[in-house]
């Protein structure tokens, strides 16, 4: 702010008035360069923003594939490992159970 009353303001205000509009204009023309040049670094950095957006999102749709597969192995495995877990309970505890029972039923019909 203080550049531009330095620059601009205090110079018109203080200029006789006949020569006013030239140092207006030429100062208007000054800071047409000026937000030409910022105009331009920020279209600059809007393109770089906008190219690392979309790089993070495909990082981001990528990452969300191999989650999706991670959790679909991980609930095959579960899946497996309940069925090894009941077939061994079965094959380890209810087969000589019933082998039992059947052993002791028979042994009282005799």
């Amino acid at each position: 702010m203080a550049r531009w009353q330095e620059r601009v303001a205090r110079p018109i205000a203080d200029a006789p008035p006949d020569s006013v509009s030239a140092l207006a204009a030429e100062r208007a023309a000054e800071g047409k360069v000026t937000f030409d040049e910022v105009r331009a670094a920020l279209s600059d950095q809007e393109r770089r923003l906008r190219a690392d957006q979309a790089r993070a999102r495909d990082d981001l749709m990528t990452m969300m594939t191999v989650r999706n597969w991670v959790f679909s192995a991980i609930g095959v495995l579960i899946l497996a490992l309940a069925a090894l877990i009941f077939k061994g309970l079965r094959r380890g505890i209810t087969r000589p159970l019933d082998q039992l029972g059947a052993d002791a039923r028979s042994h009282r019909r005799r």
